[in-house]
């Protein structure tokens, strides 16, 4: 009996033994089940995004190359079906009879990150996979320099117009003392005939005095007493007349010196503003000696400290004190004098007074230059001058676009556009726009070969998407006026820099200038009348260098002796500007190249925002519907999936009959 239980403890320890055995086995083959349907459920999820990626907007991509999704799309369907797919190894198969078999509950998209994001980084990342790296080093080696550059020049270009905007004025006050000059030496004419006629009035009047002495004592004539009357009262009325006309002249002369003066002090006032700029401003040491030069130059003429400023205000001065004296001296006519008064020498001692004050009057010297100067070779300097200023106020747009009835007339609404409510920072407009600072990073140098690379403009006789970027309006022709006066500036900037190294036309604008201001002999002021009218010449060219290339044609960037167009005699008349352009522009760079130099000196982030509202804008006339705000670049997708268990141990079996498994799996996916 006793061997008979032990016999039944081996097969009761045998038996659980087993399903300790067979529970590891299932709970084991379980395990690999599970791996292996995850590893199902990875592949499929990743092939299901794979699918949803290339569902991407085709317009997007035709036109720009851009791989990104539209959210107008229903992203849980297309991944609901492409997950139906996988969930089945073989067509017809059903699920339960599938060992790797598992259903789908839900989807759910997550981490989505649109295009315009962080600031446009998912668009950004686009670019820089579409375009080639050697691409972007070749052209940042090609434009670095010139960048470097124009920033310089640039600076430089601009306090020379704002020097340039006084020459005018400069030139004006260089008449009033040319007319003041004119006028005192037709004074001194005057003064000349007085003198005699003082000296002739004194001999006169000594005569008369002695006749009526010689009559009082009965020793005289009446004839020859009424021929020495009539000889005094004829030159006491001549020097009268003489006085009168001394008096208008030197008003003249006061009246030209004052104005002088006041003209003097609204062109100080102006550069004074300039003088402090220049102060601040990092240029290189060369170009802030010569800027300090021209406005030394300047306000020696026009600032009250200055060594000829004071000399006409000493002249001005002596002007007022002569002509003060002058007025005090009374001409009667002889018949106001009595006997008594001219026996008495009052006649004579009057015209030693109007003596006296003659010799006052010969102290007047208005500062001029002692040599002569043909003053007429100047003409063309003033012309060019007047011209400029002119054209710089009112524009020169018409100058250099013909045809203004054939200009696009699209005007974008920019309330829904991606730009909407993004702002400049502060500094990136401004009348040098070259002062900014440039960015020669990796991004900026893509984002702007591939604007210019995808976008059209004037020339390409489509959109002016460029223009609408540079431009910063919403009307294509006030962007194209934008444009057009932008590369006026820069293509000034550089022949500036050339005009300086040039010293044949150097000597030339010199010249001119020396005959504009021949009358003050002031060197230092022709140097920088010389430089004024380099400026006025420089832009003259840049207007014929940008009507070259509105018409299709090239400007090198540098320009050389043979590359030059216009003369300073031709630059004077405008209507030579348009006409040089029409037979050059064969070497160099074109229109787009320059605008792609422009970008560079605009807001990174404007351009790349202005030139999405471009993207949106052109897309939409087929899509109205699409939005760059709905473009989608990376998403996240967290699979909701449930997996039928296959194997269990004994235990398992009864406690979780039919129960399933869930599993939750994440997949992440972007473009690029």
């Amino acid at each position: 009996m006793k061997n008979r239980v032990q016999d039944g403890s081996i097969t009761v320890f045998l038996s659980l033994l087993l399903v300790v055995l067979i529970s590891l086995i299932t709970t084991s083959l379980e395990s690999a089940h599970l791996s292996a349907v995850r590893g199902r459920i990875g592949m499929s999820g990743e092939a299901a995004m794979y699918t949803l990626f290339s569902h991407f907007e085709k317009s997007l991509y035709d036109e720009y190359k851009l791989l990104f999704l539209d959210e107008r799309q229903d992203f849980e369907k297309i991944l609901k079906n492409e997950m139906a797919l996988y969930e089945q190894t073989e067509a017809g198969v059903q699920k339960e009879n599938n060992h790797l078999g598992f259903s789908t509950e839900s989807i759910t998209v997550t981490g989505i990150v649109h295009l315009a994001d962080h600031n446009g980084d998912a668009f950004q990342e686009e670019i820089n996979q579409i375009l080639a790296s050697d691409m972007i080093a070749m052209i940042k080696k090609s434009i670095s320099g010139n960048l470097k550059k124009l920033s310089q020049s640039g600076i430089v270009t601009d306090y020379m117009n704002q020097i340039m905007e006084q020459g005018a004025e400069l030139e004006i006050m260089n008449g009033h003392t040319e007319q003041a000059a004119e006028q005192a030496a037709l004074a001194g004419n005057t003064l000349d005939d007085m003198e005699k006629s003082t000296d002739s009035g004194l001999k006169a009047a000594r005569e008369y005095r002695d006749v009526l002495e010689k009559m009082k004592n009965g020793g005289s004539s009446d004839e020859k007493l009424l021929q020495d009357k009539k000889e005094l009262a004829k030159n006491l009325k001549g020097l009268s007349n003489e006085k009168k006309k001394l008096e208008q002249e030197l008003e003249e002369v006061l009246k030209n010196l004052e104005a002088y003066e006041e003209s003097a002090g609204e062109i100080t006032s102006n550069l004074e503003e300039v003088r402090k700029g220049l102060q601040d401003e990092e240029l290189d040491e060369s170009y802030k000696i010569t800027l300090h030069e021209e406005l030394k130059a300047i306000l020696d003429m026009t600032s009250e400290s200055g060594d000829r400023y004071q000399q006409i205000a000493a002249a001005r001065k002596g002007a007022e004190n002569a002509l003060a004296e002058l007025k005090n001296v009374q001409i009667p006519s002889l018949g106001e004098f009595s006997e008594e008064e001219i026996m008495n020498g009052n006649v004579e001692k009057m015209l030693k007074q109007t003596e006296s004050a003659i010799g006052k009057c010969r102290n007047v010297k208005i500062p001029v230059a002692e040599t002569v100067v043909d003053s007429r070779h100047g003409l063309s300097g003033k012309m060019l001058l007047t011209t400029v200023q002119k054209l710089i106020t009112e524009g020169v747009f018409s100058i250099i676009v013909d045809n203004q009835t054939g200009l696009s007339g699209r005007t974008v609404d920019l309330k829904e556009q991606p730009s909407s409510g993004k702002k400049e920072k502060a500094g990136d407009s401004g009348k040098n726009i070259f002062q900014t600072a440039v960015d020669n990073s990796r991004d900026t140098l893509a984002l702007n070969i591939y604007l210019t690379e995808y976008m059209d403009c004037y020339t390409d006789h489509g959109n002016y998407d460029l223009e609408y970027i540079l431009g910063k309006k919403n009307s294509d022709k006030e962007n194209l006026k934008s444009v057009v006066s932008q590369l006026v500036y820069l293509r000034q900037a550089m022949n500036l820099m050339y005009l300086l190294s040039d010293g044949v036309r150097k000597q030339q604008a010199r010249a001119v200038a020396a005959s504009m201001l021949a009358v003050t002999g002031n060197a230092a002021l022709i140097q920088a009348m010389t430089m004024i009218l380099l400026t006025a010449w420089a832009y003259a060219e840049a207007v014929s260098d940008v009507r070259s290339l509105v018409d299709g044609g090239k400007v090198e960037f540098m320009k050389t002796s043979g590359s030059w167009n216009l003369s300073l005699e031709q630059a004077a008349d405008f209507r030579n500007w348009s006409k040089i352009s029409d037979s050059t522009g064969k070497k160099g760079m074109n229109y787009k190249e320059y605008l792609r130099i422009l970008l560079f000196f605009h807001s990174r982030n404007m351009n790349m925002f202005r030139g999405l509202d471009m993207i949106q804008w052109n897309i939409c006339r087929n899509d109205p519907g699409f939005r760059i705000s709905g473009c989608i670049y990376s998403l996240s997708v967290d699979f909701s999936v449930h997996v039928n268990p296959v194997f269990f141990s004994a235990g398992s079996s009864l406690l979780h009959k039919g129960s399933e498994f869930t599993y939750e799996h994440r997949e992440q996916k972007k473009y690029g």
